[in-house]
């Protein structure tokens, strides 16, 4: 389920940015950092293909740019040689790429130099065009001014006066229109951040968090102790983590129904809630069995903290069902102990429980 729901947020918001794409001069590109290209609307054919692997050296090295710019950074700026799908020449390319957070995706967009170019070549010759063509009426209007008479010369003077001055308002109107198109556009594109924004928080919700009981699911759950055990070997911090299931759950879906287990897991999720800390991060991890990572708590502060959970589940009457228990493992931290291995020995702890007589904490 979590790699479906994955998928789907990937593709919608792989969607999203292609709406983003369509409405802009140029165009948007996505890739992982394993080099695979996701998103590429100027070159298709290259959507698939994972660049590290390419035959092409272009683009092997393009990809290696990438990742080296944003080995310690989160954006960057960077030039490249790149085949331009307009002129299909090898074009110098500069592109703005960044990370996108809680993923492994890079997004980015760019222009090529000839683009650039080009464009500042067509409004530069219309405006010598233009340039041109007035100076040159002005000029014949003043040689017959100047034939004609002396007088006449006044008048015609003047009107090439007017003349310059509403070509300068033109100018002026023409700017005017332009920087007002830039801040249109400015504003789409910050629209469109917002909302993909929005987007990637709510499919990164739904990734993470379990929908019965709304805490984090199994995946982010193992995801944080994973760093909060590097953060523990780092700088040297006592971690515990509690692992807990509910006694003869299994009794209760046969006897009661999953409706009445599916309340059972919310209300004592709530119970949890309350009895734990601001620091502890609270997770489902599959089941009936819940995981509660204490950072920068002591055993003995944890054992402590375990019990009270207990009693207060054992205190609780749940309606229809009367009193539920749970047993519980709580193991420590060692120094430079991987979260496979502390995890073993947490289930190990959990077990030593159950087979004890239920309704205990084992550490």
């Amino acid at each position: 389920y979590i790699d479906t729901a994955i998928n789907k947020s990937d593709n919608a918001l792989l969607e999203s940015i292609k709406k983003v794409s369509a409405n802009t001069s140029g165009y948007i590109f996505v890739i992982n950092t394993e080099g695979k290209i996701l998103l590429n609307q100027a070159r298709p054919e290259l959507v698939g293909s994972n660049m590290s692997q390419s035959d092409d050296v272009i683009i092997k090295d393009t990809i290696e740019k990438i990742k080296k710019n944003l080995e310690y950074e989160n954006e960057a700026f960077i030039s490249y040689k790149w085949k331009n799908p307009i002129s299909k020449k090898l074009e110098t390319k500069h592109s703005y790429i960044t990370k996108i957070p809680n993923s492994n995706w890079i997004i980015g967009s760019g222009f090529y130099d000839s683009s650039v170019k080009k464009i500042t070549d067509i409004e530069i010759k219309k405006l010598y065009d233009e340039y041109n063509l007035k100076l040159n009426y002005i000029i014949i209007m003043g040689l017959m001014a100047i034939l004609i008479s002396l007088i006449i010369s006044y008048f015609i003077s003047k009107f090439i006066k007017n003349r310059f001055l509403n070509y300068k308002n033109k100018i002026t109107s023409k700017t005017q229109e332009l920087e007002e198109l830039n801040k249109n556009l400015e504003k789409k594109v910050k629209l469109r951040t917002s909302e993909l924004e929005k987007n990637r928080k709510s499919l990164e919700i739904l990734a993470t968090t379990d929908a019965l009981t709304k805490i984090h699911n199994r995946y982010s759950i193992m995801q944080i102790l994973i760093k909060e055990i590097d953060r523990a070997n780092r700088y040297d911090l006592p971690l515990c983590v509690l692992m807990y299931d509910i006694d003869h759950f299994k009794t209760v879906n046969d006897n009661y129904g999953h409706d009445e287990g599916d309340k059972v897991l919310v209300n004592i999720t709530k119970i949890v809630k309350k009895t734990l800390r601001d620091i502890d991060v609270f997770g489902r991890y599959g089941g009936e069995e819940f995981i509660v990572i204490l950072p920068n708590t002591s055993l003995k502060d944890a054992q402590n903290l375990s019990q009270r959970i207990r009693k207060c589940v054992d205190n609780n009457h749940f309606d229809m069902i009367g009193n539920i228990t749970i047993s519980l493992g709580l193991v420590q931290h060692e120094k430079h102990e991987k979260h496979h291995d502390m995890f073993k020995r947490l289930d190990n702890l959990l077990y030593k429980s159950k087979t004890n007589g239920r309704n205990l904490l084992s550490s």
